[in-house]
């Protein structure tokens, strides 16, 4: 996956994981356990690690090197990082 210049403005669509807890019987588990969600975050590109980015919501004023608010998204999760104006 090639992606955006750090920095960059950018939206990131990617599947989030889902947990349960409790008992429930195997020929059920397709109804009440339910699969992945799609998400969409919206940030700056703030770092890229080996096998996640790090996107964060909120730019400092003063010194633009500075984020505030992040979310670590594993690359595995991703499906597609788009560079916003």
């Amino acid at each position: 996956m090639t992606l955006p210049p750090l920095h960059s403005k950018v939206c990131v669509l990617w599947i989030d994981i889902v947990t349960s807890g409790g008992w429930v019987a195997v020929e059920k588990m397709g109804d009440e356990v339910k699969g992945p969600e799609p998400c969409t975050t919206y940030g700056y590109l703030s770092h890229v690690g080996d096998d996640y980015i790090v996107v964060s919501h909120t730019l400092g004023i003063n010194d633009p090197d500075e984020y505030n608010g992040h979310i670590s998204i594993p690359l595995g999760c991703i499906k597609a990082v788009d560079t916003l104006p």
